[in-house]
């Protein structure tokens, strides 16, 4: 018998179309740290949503780089696992709703 899968992967679920979105929607405020306010619905199957942003935000200005000229979401819906995870200083997120566990972890 072989010793290692022989099957092809599964594809991952959450492809992480909404934080790709985020961060369209943001960057402009962010390079130009400007800063901004925005606002999406948010369904159980986004996951982790926060973490890619700030990956951006610590890119260009490091993890407070954005504290005086905050990136401000405002979500409605069910939030999924790991909502607001490892966020960076100047990103702020508000949920209208309810989410899943794991919140604000990081």
């Amino acid at each position: 018998k072989p010793q290692f899968s022989q099957v092809d992967r599964n594809p991952p679920f959450d492809k992480g179309l909404l934080a790709e979105k985020m961060v369209e929607m943001a960057k402009s405020a962010i390079e130009s740290k400007s800063g901004g306010e925005y606002a999406l619905d948010i369904c159980n199957c986004d996951r982790s949503i926060g973490a890619r942003i700030s990956g951006e935000i610590a890119k260009l200005h490091g993890n407070q780089g954005m504290k005086d000229a905050p990136v401000i979401f405002r979500f409605k819906g069910t939030a999924g696992q790991s909502f607001g995870v490892w966020n960076a200083g100047g990103l702020n997120m508000y949920l209208e709703g309810d989410a899943n566990d794991y919140v604000g972890k990081g």
